[in-house]
């Protein structure tokens, strides 16, 4: 692939903007940079895999591989920050892998981390 590695834990770049951060011994969870006019919305996820079970969804298919602590959604923002070159990181989404709600209180911790 055309993909850019900056560490061995994480901070994968691939062409379509997505951050792959590897945890542990489970399988990467992935966000993305979204650049647009001098500011950047990053969109991290709060679990590796869905239990939604959506059909809809890449994600959702494959089931929940597990729930990701405050630190490793604040990772995900770490490599971000390293990518995003110029353009200040303005806006988080939690709109990655997983249910937002379904891991409720470790996306509350992250938010007031930021």
């Amino acid at each position: 692939t055309n993909a850019n590695t900056n560490s061995e834990r994480g901070g994968v770049t691939a062409p379509d903007h997505a951050v792959r951060v590897g945890l542990d011994a489970r399988e990467r969870d992935e966000g993305s940079k979204q650049p647009a006019h001098r500011r950047t919305t990053v969109c991290v996820s709060s679990q590796v895999g869905c239990q939604m079970g959506c059909k809809f969804c890449a994600t959702g298919t494959m089931g929940l591989r597990g729930n990701l602590m405050a630190g490793e959604i604040l990772e995900q923002l770490y490599w971000a920050r390293k990518m995003c070159g110029e353009y200040p990181i303005r806006n988080v989404v939690f709109m990655g892998m997983g249910e937002p709600l379904n891991n409720y209180y470790k996306p509350c911790a992250s938010e007031s981390s930021l």
